[in-house]
């Protein structure tokens, strides 16, 4: 699913996901995943919170894109996986 079009109850149907991440700027979402990371930090209007409930089953990898001469070379996909670690 392009995360641009994520919706938090779609997920919790789910057993597997992979994530395509890529960093833009100076460390930053690329724009179709802005209201993603806005939801897992809490700072969504969605009705469904990120929790542990969203993810408890979930199987899931993250695959970060980018060029390794930028200063913040797949941040976001570290920062993905970090955050989904926690939950």
């Amino acid at each position: 699913i392009d995360l641009e079009d994520f919706e938090p109850e779609e997920m919790l149907a789910d057993e597997y996901a992979v994530f395509f991440m890529a960093t833009y700027g100076e460390g930053d979402p690329t724009d179709n995943a802005i209201e993603f990371f806005s939801w897992l930090k809490g700072d969504s209007d969605h009705e469904t919170k990120a929790g542990e409930s969203c993810f408890r089953s979930l199987k899931y990898t993250v695959f970060g894109l980018g060029n390794k001469q930028y200063e913040h070379y797949n941040k976001i996909g570290k920062t993905l996986f970090k955050k989904l670690e926690q939950l």
